[in-house]
């Protein structure tokens, strides 16, 4: 797997709705100009782990990373993957 969220985006099978992804699943998420820039691992329970400053784990959905510290998504989805 490549060190960049940019280039591991190339890789795996999409996962059509955040309803239907599992543990282990990439999320991707894109910044304000729409670049992918940001990585997190779907661990299960609608929950991702991710770097963002420190090791956090998150809720997700559809909009993103929601981080309930600051009551507020930090991180905008982009597109789930299935990785093997």
């Amino acid at each position: 797997m490549p060190r960049f969220p940019h280039e591991q985006y190339l890789h795996g099978e999409i996962v059509d709705f955040a309803e239907l992804a599992s543990e282990g699943d990439l999320a991707f998420c894109e910044n304000k100009e729409g670049h992918i820039h940001h990585v997190g691992l779907i661990i299960g329970e609608k929950k991702v782990i991710h770097v963002y400053g420190c090791v956090r784990i998150d809720k997700f959905d559809h909009h993103g990373f929601y981080n309930s510290d600051l009551q507020k998504y930090t991180h905008k989805l982009r597109i789930i993957k299935k990785v093997s």
